[in-house]
């Protein structure tokens, strides 16, 4: 299973659109902005990677993405904002505003849909819209 990240920029972070193999809309997703992949401050590279399950005390049933260049434990997990992402990417059922801040939104909800149904792992193919 393949699924691809389209990002684009906006404003202090960074926003995509994951899509399944028929380019249907899975969820949204909020990462950092590009900062030369600096350790938990920016998005990871585009490119292609394998993602994994991953659970822990924190993070209960998310995803772990393998082999990032000179990062680890860059998982995809709940969250809403900037300040709950430290590097990782958030998943949300929809995109829009909390207070002032972009945000996803419904992600404790989205990442359990994503995990029910990608529970075996997958491809994540990672790119910026131009």
């Amino acid at each position: 299973m393949i699924l691809t990240l389209s990002r684009f920029y906006s404003g202090a972070c960074t926003m995509g659109v994951l899509t399944d193999e028929k380019n249907e809309i899975i969820c949204y997703t909020l990462e950092n902005p590009w900062k030369d992949n600096a350790k938990e401050i920016s998005c990871i590279p585009s490119g292609t990677y394998e993602v994994v399950p991953y659970t822990s005390a924190k993070y209960p049933r998310a995803f772990e993405i393998l082999d990032v260049p000179e990062r680890s434990s860059i998982l995809i997990h709940n969250g809403n904002t900037l300040k709950d992402t430290r590097g990782c990417i958030l998943v949300g059922a929809m995109a829009g505003k909390l207070d002032a801040d972009d945000a996803v939104t419904k992600s404790r909800d989205m990442l359990e849909e994503l995990y029910l149904k990608y529970f075996n792992g997958f491809t994540l193919k990672i790119k910026y819209l131009t």
